[in-house]
């Protein structure tokens, strides 16, 4: 009676749940942070801003999330988790397709989900670098999982004979890390060259790192008697 019941779900507020308001809230700060962060920088970006912004007071900010920092995790995990999806929706897509096709595929979908907005590439790439040692234990893991899910595609480019047989592993870190710089870079210049320009980049980037004959390995140097 009178808007306002109680039950499973949680007490109830004009006709909507405690849990209703919270993933209300949750998001008006995560689109705040996404505009103020990725445009700004969270350094430019107080606790005021956004809750300014996003139409709350700091109390409900805190209600959702630890701190300005917490904030910021959430939204890079977000990027992230959306582009996980953004590349098993085209490595599905494209099952039938030869595996370099995949790859390029899948580096181009990362791209896009990631960097197309470039308000979303400054959070992934800039805004989240030595924020803290959670986050950067964070980035590391995120790292390791897209080397692993490129790791499968790889694997199947070197069973089928076009790739020489190898661990692609370090190199696939290498290229993550590769990958991270660029990006990076990319959000920083002014003249910013078209998503499809910078996947055509990395692709070469990681081709050619598979493909390239191991560089000999000189005599070890002979250390002149003690």
């Amino acid at each position: 009676m009178g808007g306002s019941t109680g039950g499973a779900t949680g007490r109830t507020y004009r006709s909507r749940s405690a849990a209703e308001r919270s993933a209300d809230r949750r998001e008006r700060l995560l689109a705040a942070a996404l505009e103020l962060f990725g445009t700004r920088g969270r350094a430019a970006t107080s606790v005021s801003d956004l809750c300014e912004h996003a139409g709350l007071s700091s109390r409900q900010l805190y209600q959702e999330f630890a701190n300005r920092e917490a904030l910021l995790f959430a939204l890079y995990d977000r990027i992230n988790d959306e582009a996980a999806r953004a590349v098993a929706a085209e490595l599905a897509g494209s099952a039938a397709d030869p595996a370099p096709q995949r790859i390029r595929a899948a580096i181009t979908a990362y791209l896009r989900s990631t960097a197309a907005d470039t308000r979303r590439a400054r959070v992934a790439f800039l805004e989240v670098v030595g924020v803290s040692d959670e986050v950067e234990r964070e980035r590391r893991e995120r790292r390791l999982r897209w080397a692993r899910m490129l790791s499968v595609e790889v694997a199947a480019v070197i069973e089928s004979g076009a790739l020489p047989p190898q661990d692609p592993m370090p190199m696939l870190v290498a290229f993550i890390g590769a990958l991270n710089g660029l990006a990076h870079e990319w959000c920083l210049d002014d003249h910013r060259q078209p998503v499809e320009d910078v996947a055509e980049t990395l692709v070469r980037l990681l081709v050619g790192g598979l493909t390239a004959p191991p560089v000999p390995r000189g005599p070890a140097p002979v250390r002149p008697p003690q």
